[in-house]
Order: C-alpha cells, then sequence, then structure tokens
C-alpha cells in the first residue's frame, strides 16, 4: 500500500506529484478547493512516506491502481506533475475504464531520448558520490521561470531535500526506462488535459502542443509565467481552469 493524504468528498482526484517531491507539493495548490471534490495525493514508491518498490513504472502504475482499489476509489479523475504523468499514462493503460479524466501537469507522452537517458545516469552517479542536498539544489531552481519568488523555490527545494538517495537514484532509472505513451495518447476515450509552461526548460511547446492535439477530447492550458512547476507558479489560473473543466467536462 502506498501512502495517500485524502480531503474532501464527492467526485475523486488523484493526484501524482512529480520527481524530488511527495504528496505535500499539492498541499498549498489544493487548499482552496471545494470540499465536493474529493482529493487524494499520493506518495509514489520510494518517495515520501511510501516505501520503494520495483524500478518499473509498470509496477508503480499497479501500486497505484491496487492502493486506490483497496481503499474503495474504483473510479477517479487522474492528474499527474512530471514523473507522475509517466505513471498515470502507465495506470491508463492498465485500466482505462477505471479513469474519467486524465491531466498531464508538465509531462510528456515521450520517451527519454538516448542523451536524456544517459544524463539520468550521470544524476544517478552524482547522486551517490554527493548525496540528495547538492543534488536538489542543482536541479530544482531550473525548474522555475527565471526571476519566481525564493520563498516558492524554497517550499519545493525544501520537500526535495526529505527524500532518500537511492530511492531518487531507483526512480532515475525507472524514468529512463519508459516506453512510447504517444500511440496510447491517441487512444484514450476520456477527456484530456495538458498543462504547460512556456519558460519549461525540460518540455518543448511544440511537442506539447503536438500531443494534446492528437488527443480524441483533448484542452491545452498554456501558462505564460511558469517554467515546470505551475501548480506554484500560477496556481490560480491552474486551478480555475482545472476545476471548471472537471465540472463542465462529461465523464
Amino acid at each position: 500500500m502506498l501512502h495517500f493524504s485524502d480531503r474532501g468528498n464527492g467526485h475523486t482526484l488523484v493526484m501524482l506529484h512529480g520527481f524530488c517531491e511527495d504528496h505535500r507539493i499539492w498541499e498549498s495548490f489544493i487548499a482552496q478547493f471545494p470540499d465536493s471534490l474529493r482529493i487524494i495525493c499520493m506518495d509514489l514508491p520510494g518517495f515520501g512516506k511510501s516505501q520503494n518498490g520495483q524500478e518499473d513504472l509498470n509496477s508503480w502504475a499497479q501500486y497505484c491502481l491496487d492502493t486506490l482499489k483497496s481503499a474503495g476509489f474504483d473510479k477517479f479523475s487522474l492528474c499527474g506533475h512530471s514523473l507522475g504523468g509517466y505513471v498515470a499514462l502507465a495506470m491508463l493503460n492498465k485500466a482505462p475504464e477505471r479513469i474519467l479524466h486524465y491531466i498531464s501537469f508538465h509531462s510528456t507522452a515521450e520517451p527519454d531520448s538516448m542523451e536524456r537517458a544517459q544524463n539520468r545516469l550521470r544524476q544517478v552517479r552524482f547522486l551517490q558520490n554527493y548525496g540528495v542536498d547538492p543534488y536538489v539544489r542543482q536541479l530544482v531552481p531550473g525548474l522555475f521561470r527565471p526571476g519566481t519568488d525564493e520563498v516558492i523555490i524554497q517550499y519545493a527545494l525544501n520537500i526535495a531535500s526529505e527524500q532518500n538517495a537511492e530511492c531518487l537514484a531507483s526512480a532515475l532509472r525507472s524514468m529512463l526506462q519508459r516506453p512510447d505513451r504517444n500511440k496510447l495518447l491517441k487512444s484514450i476515450s476520456c477527456p484530456v488535459m495538458y498543462i504547460s509552461g512556456v519558460h519549461d526548460a525540460i518540455l518543448s511547446m511544440d511537442t506539447q502542443t503536438t500531443q494534446i492535439n492528437s488527443c480524441i477530447k483533448g484542452k491545452h492550458l498554456v501558462l505564460k509565467n511558469s517554467g515546470h512547476m505551475g501548480m506554484l507558479e500560477e496556481p490560480e489560473i491552474c486551478r480555475a481552469t482545472l476545476l471548471e473543466w472537471l465540472s463542465l467536462t462529461p465523464s
């Protein structure tokens, strides 16, 4: 069983955090969500209070599905940030009938390029040699738009610095093995929303636009003042758009 937080009642929205994060990354974002929406924020394997698992995102997806089933959540909307989006797509591949909406929060259906996979292995070696703190201090600030309030960056840094070095290394190795999910994305019958940042140094806006345009029922929210962390950089517009979309989109 994976650890998760649980608030509200009614329609269930499951939220999966990104790399170097845990369920707490969503706390400020969901604080103003209505109580009529039940929000489940999970700790992925090896993050937060969840134990590590196999180095395979398909296995992570099954852990999530099994945990939710055991907790009584058969059908739900699903939101994944970055790494969480990779896991969410694996969940959609395994159990599309259980997922009512999919929100890709700065994530992609693309696999790692050879260059990116090699960079992940370099990061694994850095973690093994120097530990978590110097690693996240190099990584996390670059996820934000230049000029972002240091308080916001420090919030993410505090969460990142509490993660386990070997679990982060395991997650890096898991991510570089993930398959191309573009074919799956095109076949998803539930409504899909992509949230993308103009200043995202990781994801190409052209690729993001191509992916959401390939969806059967797709909506694209482009954040003009965000990098890779829109839920912290532009929470108001993300929150308002997401809530409106969930209420208007047929399930």
